[in-house]
Formats: C-alpha cells, structure tokens, sequence
C-alpha cells in the first residue's frame, strides 16, 4: 500500500489475477477533455501495485492492457484524502473497484474545536 500520505492524496491499490501486466491511466476532472495519463506502467512480472493519487478533483482511472482499455474496467471516482482503494481484476479480466480505506474528514477537527469553545 502508499506509504504516508500527505494533504489531497489518495492511495488506489491494483491487484490483478489477469495472465498479462496492466497499465494505469487515470485524469482529473479538472482537466476538462484531455486524455488519460499513464500513471503507472506495470511489467511483466508486477501485477500488483500500488500508486498515489489527487483526491481534490473527480478521477477517471482506467486499467489497460497494450494500450487497448479493459472491459468495464473504467471508474470515475471522487478519491477522498487519505482514502485508500482496491481495484481488483480477476484472471478473466472482470474489475471490482472497492473502499479498503475510508477517507478521512478533514474538517472534522475543526468543527469539533468550534463547538467546545
């Protein structure tokens, strides 16, 4: 999994049981029209990974296999800071995406100090 993540960062975890390594792409909705980005080349042997994401703007992420995009294996997500999720594809290539990782809620302290003052 990511290693400490900082403020607006989020953590997607690939597992994959596919016989071929699978790339990740993913773009921010705040660039509007602009194609997805290779995020995380995967090789031969590393099917599992993990990588750090932006967690201000809607995410689109998609697993790709030789550039082609897999079958319902395209997600566009809100990842919440701190938030930490599993995108698992099964040895026919069929993709789950998950919550491991509930993100955190950043005003959460600062409406508790609000209230007790």
């Amino acid at each position: 999994m990511c290693d400490e993540l900082k403020v607006n960062q989020a953590c997607v975890t690939v597992r994959s049981a596919y016989s071929f390594p699978l790339d990740l792409y993913a773009q921010t909705s705040e660039c509007y029209g602009c194609t997805l980005q290779l995020v995380h080349h995967a090789h031969r042997h590393s099917h599992n990974y993990s990588v750090i994401l932006g967690s201000i703007y809607e995410t689109e992420v998609q697993l790709r296999k030789h550039h082609e995009p897999l079958p319902n294996c395209t997600y566009r997500e809100h990842l919440g800071e701190h938030g930490s999720y599993l995108l698992h594809v099964s040895r026919e290539g069929h993709c789950d995406w998950q919550v491991v990782e509930e993100p955190v809620n950043i005003y959460n302290r600062l409406y508790r100090r609000g209230r007790t003052k």
